[in-house]
């Protein structure tokens, strides 16, 4: 591994890729080239050769530019093979184990890599039909690259994209590691391939190619139907049919691929696809493209099987500066039992995604109540839910659990011509409750009931649809009609009172009415009249 610094750079996340590697440590070495005038701080602070055995720290005096320090990096190293990077640059996990797969029978091994940005990717990569003068300008141009030591310490400034011209002179066999990106570019920003710096050390084929690979294209815009899904022998057979436009009269047709990406690491797997062109195009340069393609869970990266993660599905269409990508859309939920290992489709945000492992829902997602039967046995109450959307191997015996509301019992699914068959021994008091499911790692909810009757009698019935909510009808208030004015009511005159009879006698004389001082006059004489000492 060659890392020439040219600028202060932190190495902890390219070496952290590096101690990822599925090879051992002791099987590769790590060259990090630095000016010396950089000092100790241009690989960062985290970066020391002591802690690593296979890591050396090289500060050339003379060297300056990025193909300066790879060649003095170059001459120090001892493998048998040579690989640049940069220092923002990361490895998958199996990127050096496979690129060295592919290295006894080539000189040259072009990698993909995964992070570009346009359509500038030459469809070499992609594992695509090539020929020799392909291969050739792949190799000069393509940023993933392992080159044979030999080779390289013949022309050590010509290991670098775009400066390997003269590594050509020497007739080298080229291979491409299509199915396993060999860097992440992600940290490059929209880097794109340099231009050839010596085009006269060029055949004319391979010259042309590059002029080809060079040249701007338009946008090329895709986007697929909802796809046809099918299980057949272990393999998930996808067909999608979609709009591809963009295209120029005089362009080649695009060959089509299967990608499938691993968001969480950026490892892409890439598979070939049968391409079928349904029309010739439109007014508005639209054409209908069919795409089908075969995914084998258990052998998709060069014979092993797919780790256990969740991934996205794209279906590419690939040519000469051209690259147009998009995304399956979801389809319904199904699965298989592969091996012993569940593996399932599911739907995350109208995108389809395969589930290996069935880290992300369970392999039982849907189920019908119709295909559920219930019987008592010595042993118990035994539910069988036949599962028509779960291809299962003969002897399949997956366990996991079926969910009896907040109560978890064991569950197993069996083969039963060609499907897989879900059995647990059930109970319940009287009522009703939800059933789901675990098998992998996630829990389900399933859209079904299990019935209990007040006499013990079960049944799966399926889970009543709510109905939606209606909005809120404000209520209906009567008109209320304008009040006539209401007059107020008048209090009745009081009667007329008869005339009090005259208190003085005829000849009498007129009585006086005594003022207040006779009053109180008054009042004193009957106290002192009721006083004891009278």
């Amino acid at each position: 591994m060659i890392v020439p610094v040219v600028q202060p750079a932190d190495l902890a996340g390219l070496l952290g890729s590096l101690d990822r590697q599925s090879l051992r440590l002791d099987e590769f070495e790590v060259v990090v080239a630095v000016p010396a005038s950089a000092g100790p701080e241009a690989t960062g602070p985290t970066v020391s050769a002591g802690r690593r055995p296979n890591l050396r720290i090289v500060a050339d005096e003379t060297a300056a530019s990025e193909a300066e320090l790879a060649a003095a990096a170059i001459r120090r190293a001892t493998g048998d093979w040579v690989l640049t990077v940069r220092p923002e640059d990361r490895l998958l996990p199996r990127s050096l184990e496979l690129l060295t797969v592919e290295a006894p029978e080539a000189d040259l091994v072009v990698g993909r890599s995964v992070g570009l940005a346009g359509a500038f990717t030459d469809p070499v990569v992609f594992g695509l039909a090539a020929s020799t003068e392909d291969l050739l300008a792949a190799a000069v141009r393509e940023p993933a690259v392992l080159i044979r030591r030999g080779l390289a310490t013949a022309a050590p400034v010509a290991v670098l994209p775009g400066g390997r011209a003269p590594l050509l002179a020497a007739e080298p066999a080229v291979a491409v590691l299509a199915d396993y990106p060999a860097l992440d570019l992600r940290g490059r920003g929209r880097w794109q391939p340099e231009p050839t710096s010596d085009p006269s050390l060029l055949s004319g084929a391979v010259a042309d190619r590059l002029r080809s690979l060079d040249t701007q294209h338009q946008p090329v815009s895709l986007a697929w139907d909802r796809p046809t899904l099918r299980w057949t022998d272990g393999r998930l057979q996808i067909e999608a049919t979609g709009r591809v436009s963009g295209l120029a009269a005089g362009d080649p047709e695009p060959a089509g691929v299967l990608r499938v990406r691993e968001p969480a690491s950026g490892a892409e797997l890439i598979l070939p696809a049968r391409t079928q062109w349904l029309s010739a195009g439109d007014a508005d340069g639209a054409r209908g493209v069919r795409l089908q393609a075969d995914l084998d869970p258990r052998s998709g990266w060069n014979g092993r099987p797919l780790d256990s993660a969740i991934y996205q599905l794209y279906g590419d269409l690939v040519a000469i500066g051209i690259r147009a990508q998009a995304p399956l859309r979801g389809g319904a939920p199904s699965g298989a039992v592969l091996d012993g290992r569940p593996v399932g489709v599911v739907t995350i945000d109208d995108r389809l995604h395969l589930d290996a492992g069935c880290v992300r829902a369970s392999l039982v997602q849907q189920a019908e109540a119709g295909d559920a039967s219930i019987t008592d046995s010595a042993r118990g109450t035994l539910l069988r839910l036949t599962l028509p959307r779960i291809v299962a191997e003969p002897g399949t015996e997956l366990a996991g659990e079926i969910g009896l509301g907040g109560l978890r019992v064991p569950a197993r699914i069996v083969e039963q011509d060609g499907v897989g068959v879900l059995e647990a021994y059930v109970s319940g008091l009287s009522g009703q409750v939800r059933l789901s499911t675990r098998f992998g790692t996630a829990r389900t909810p399933l859209d079904l009931l299990l019935d209990v009757s007040p006499i013990g009698r079960m049944q799966v019935i399926p889970q009543p649809v709510a109905a939606p909510k209606a909005a809120p009808v404000p209520p209906k208030v009567a008109a209320v009609p304008a009040k006539a004015p209401v007059a107020k009511p008048t209090a009745p005159k009081p009667a007329a009172a008869a005339p009090k009879p005259s208190a003085k006698p005829v000849g009498s004389a007129a009585v006086l009415t005594a003022p207040r001082t006779a009053k109180a006059v008054y009042r004193r004489i009957r106290r002192l009249i009721k006083s004891p000492t009278q």
